[in-house]
């Protein structure tokens, strides 16, 4: 029609992708929450980097086992962990539409293990250790298909970093902000 206005409006198509482009991202830039979450040893900071293909296998991809995976695309645990090990939660949070075209989306990582294996040999914590490096990757880090990542409170009131778990399990979740528009021109 002649003279009508056309608006654009967020679909928030990536927002689905959100899990697996962070999780490919750490990958291909971070070995040493890798290694922290495959090694159950206290002197895993310092065993070999993985390969990507040993990383992949640690990413659960659904199906009823989940005991053998380390990385998880939801904050969900459908099963009682009783194994010690670490694993790594990455999901997003919340989203809320700053305009119709733009949504702020918080991503939350969530970091668990069992408490026998929390102190590394290097009198460090593994889930401290974990969230730094988190921290380190992705704060101000531009993820494809994501956007810029940002650990910081005046861009998003979630972004923070606390304490969750129940015993045996310890953890802690960072939170960081980044802004979703994939736009359907609404015509």
């Amino acid at each position: 029609m002649a003279g009508e206005i056309t608006q654009a409006y967020n679909t928030d198509a990536t927002i689905p992708l959100i899990s697996y482009n962070c999780t490919s991202y750490l990958m291909k830039n971070n070995e040493l929450v890798w290694k922290l979450l495959k090694h159950p040893s206290s002197d895993a900071w310092d065993e070999s980097n993985l390969t990507t293909a040993e990383k992949r296998a640690m990413v659960y991809n659904g199906g009823l086992d989940q005991y053998d995976y380390h990385v998880f695309f939801d904050d969900f645990q459908d099963d009682s962990m009783d194994k010690e090990t670490t694993f790594l939660r990455i999901f997003p949070l919340e989203d809320t539409p700053e305009s119709n075209s733009i949504s702020n989306v918080a991503i939350a990582m969530a970091v668990y293990t069992h408490s026998n294996l929390n102190h590394l040999s290097n009198y460090q914590t593994r889930v401290e250790t974990i969230i730094q490096q988190l921290k380190e990757t992705f704060n101000g880090a531009t993820v494809p298909k994501v956007g810029t990542l940002v650990y910081n409170q005046k861009r998003n009131r979630l972004c923070k970093s606390m304490l969750i778990g129940k015993v045996p399990y310890k953890g802690k979740v960072v939170i960081f902000q980044t802004f979703s528009s994939s736009i359907d021109s609404g015509c």
